[in-house]
């Protein structure tokens, strides 16, 4: 987080803030940001100009991508002072390298008083697609005390297909492949594939990711989810299952963690991720038709694919009668 005043006293100019260097990869890229003002003064309107340039100033011919006008009187009106979120779209012919710049202006007397700004989690967005967009990917144990590993895809392009790696320990770097590869559908459209482990013998807690292998030959991996395994016939009598949702893992995080539970019966469940002022930014839902130990992988995103800002966050999850909230911290 960054922080500049409206109006530069000394220079009697207006103020910037100019973040490094940002290489654009091209055209088709928008810029989101969240600002907060500390003066929620309804007489003043917060006005910030956001421009892209080529160079760290605004000197020659700067691009005004948008206004921030933040009066507290305009409709819909953004009555309280507080963080909100913006994002504006570079037009085409930017150059590969280039600077956001936000100036501030006082709308209400310039040069007077101005007003501090406080920028955070500026971030530059390609609109170029990802080959896979996963929605979910999960471990549960199957009635014959195998491994169950179920993953949907929203959208897929260029993909080849899908490997399931399996470790005892959270390192993706000595993990084994355990699959042969699962053909990619490439369809806008939802897919859910599956692959069942039936290789487990010893007790233990695994971990598993999912590889997706491009037709160009690149690879990227999701995960890991877990799961508690315990082998069939043991002389200690297991210990009966409860409905529960269990700490985050790892938590804080960045970019991902593993959200796991545990159904006492089959349920249909539902977990809802909150922000701090109580939206619902990102929800998943599962049927389960048999109780036991499940997990799933949350990347950190919203609903609409985009990145999360750092900062606290509830998740609840809902099977019948029981609900049950937890917090977890995203760190960037």
């Amino acid at each position: 987080m960054a922080s500049f005043h409206s109006y530069m006293y000394a220079s009697g100019t207006r103020g910037i803030l100019v973040t490094p260097p940002v290489d654009f990869q091209g055209v088709g890229s928008s810029v989101s940001f969240w600002m907060y003002r500390d003066d929620n003064a309804t007489s003043i309107a917060d006005l910030v100009n956001v421009h892209y340039n080529t160079s760290n100033n605004l000197s020659g011919a700067p691009i005004l991508l948008g206004v921030v006008n933040r009066s507290y009187t305009q409709s819909p009106a953004e009555a309280t002072a507080g963080w909100y979120q913006y994002s504006y779209n570079l037009p085409s012919g930017v150059k590969a390298i280039g600077y956001i710049i936000f100036e501030g202006v006082d709308a209400a007397a310039l040069g007077a008083n101005g007003y501090n700004i406080f920028i955070d989690d500026v971030t530059i967005d390609s609109e170029e697609p990802l080959p896979v967009e996963l929605a979910s990917f999960t471990a549960a144990i199957s009635a014959d005390n195998y491994v169950n590993l179920t993953w949907v895809t929203q959208t897929e392009t260029g993909v080849q297909g899908f490997y399931v790696l399996r470790n005892d320990s959270d390192d993706l770097a000595t993990a084994l492949t355990v699959s042969e590869l699962v053909p990619a559908t490439n369809t806008s459209q939802q897919q859910t594939y599956a692959f069942t482990d039936r290789e487990l013998q010893e007790e233990g807690t695994y971990y598993y990711w999912l590889q997706n292998t491009d037709l160009d030959g690149t690879v990227d991996f999701h995960g890991p989810v877990s799961i508690a395994y315990s082998s069939l016939g043991a002389g200690t009598p297991s210990i009966p299952l409860a409905t529960a949702l269990y700490p985050a893992y790892p938590n804080p995080f960045n970019p991902s963690t593993t959200l796991s539970y545990s159904l006492a019966e089959p349920s249909a469940v539902g977990i809802d991720i909150y922000n701090q002022r109580g939206q619902i930014v990102r929800s998943f839902s599962q049927d389960h038709s048999a109780a036991g130990h499940f997990s799933l992988s949350f990347d950190g995103r919203d609903s609409n694919g985009e990145p999360l800002s750092s900062g606290i966050y509830l998740y609840r999850m809902r099977a019948g009668a029981f609900s049950q909230f937890r917090k977890m911290v995203l760190c960037k």
